[in-house]
């Protein structure tokens, strides 16, 4: 529900569902009444990602990653990250698999319902 988002975000009511029209409108979500679905869309922030409101959208789900881990305990979140040496000639390729392991993730678990929404973000980026 709405307050239960407003609770966790600490949020306004009204921006809240500000933030809930900006996701329908980026078509990531469908609305019918009361009801909000995800669609198959995802969101990506790549060289034409132009909109502010995507790269919020990011900047707000690495800031709830981070919260996250004072909030909830680890057996109900997985915050990890690998580093790697990686050549550009196989950055196509690894960013294929990683959409890869995104579709198979929806399919196999999100049509069983739950309990709880979940963000799963993936960021894949140089340090050097």
């Amino acid at each position: 529900t709405i307050n239960e988002v407003k609770f966790y975000f600490d949020k306004s009511k009204e921006s809240i569902t500000d933030a809930i029209e900006d996701l329908a409108q980026m078509k990531l979500i469908s609305i019918s009444g009361e009801q909000i679905t995800r669609t198959s869309n995802k969101i990506t922030c790549d060289d034409k990602t132009t909109s502010q409101a995507q790269k919020k959208f990011h900047n707000n789900i690495l800031d709830l990653a981070k919260k996250s881990m004072d909030t909830f305990e680890s057996s109900k979140r997985d915050i990890s990250n690998i580093m790697l040496s990686l050549s550009l000639d196989d950055l196509k390729s690894a960013r294929e698999e990683i959409d890869s392991f995104q579709k198979g993730f929806i399919k196999k678990y999100e049509n069983k319902g739950g309990d709880k929404i979940y963000a799963l973000a993936t960021q894949l980026f140089p340090l050097s």
